[in-house]
């Protein structure tokens, strides 16, 4: 079963979570992200100007003109050492863990403003514990043993 068809079964808040989690798990594998470049603590988005400064937003993300791949640019990496960021540039695999048609669809199904965090979940923050838990569920369903 793909993607699509997963999503005609949840609802709103639940297709958002699932398109959200895909695609972080895709642009994650695809781009060899460590979890805290892609996640973020509640508490972080107090401060709107240093999260916008550090973290991953919508606006980060680049999508090549013929869809080849996608450019996600780090503005602060566990090995950037001079805190300068860095470019990641993933390519389309046009396979089922394909980040960039992960990224499209997320981009396309949970439209966010450009300063929004790159990934979301409707009632939690996208937190690393958040994050786990949700695949952690996700095996489950799936038959997989914990």
């Amino acid at each position: 079963m793909n993607v699509n068809d997963d999503l005609k079964t949840l609802s709103t808040g639940e297709q958002t979570n699932e398109l959200n989690i895909v695609a972080a798990a895709a642009t994650a594998f695809g781009g060899f992200l460590r979890s805290g470049e892609f996640t973020y603590e509640g508490k972080e988005l107090r401060n709107t100007t240093t999260f916008q400064n550090t973290r991953l937003l919508r606006s980060d993300v680049t999508f090549s003109e013929n869809n080849d791949h996608v450019s996600i640019r780090l503005k602060r990496s566990k090995t950037d050492t001079d805190h300068k960021g860095v470019e990641i540039i993933i390519a389309a695999s046009n396979s089922s863990t394909c980040a960039v048609q992960a990224l499209q669809r997320l981009f396309r199904l949970d439209p966010q403003p450009p300063q929004a965090p790159l990934f979301r979940f409707t009632h939690q923050t996208f937190s690393y514990s958040n994050f786990v838990a949700m695949i952690q569920t996700r095996l489950r369903l799936r038959g997989f043993p914990h």
